[in-house]
């Protein structure tokens, strides 16, 4: 039985290495370059970078008119 699971693993090892094997792999340094490219294009939407000057979720005081 022990040998039988151990085969199993073994074959279960071979699989996962040819589907890793198969996949196409980028440059680091390419990927990172369409990263930063992709972040300067969107900074100026960026609500993290830019604050937003109205924040929608504050709530709205009113002052008396009375006074």
């Amino acid at each position: 039985m022990n040998r039988m699971v151990e085969l199993e693993n073994k074959r279960r090892e071979v699989y996962d290495l040819r589907i890793h094997y198969s996949l196409q792999r980028h440059k680091v340094s390419a990927s990172l370059k369409d990263l930063i490219d992709y972040c300067q294009q969107n900074t100026a939407s960026d609500p993290l970078i830019n604050r937003v000057k109205d924040n929608p979720f504050v709530e709205k005081k009113w002052l008396c008119e009375l006074i």
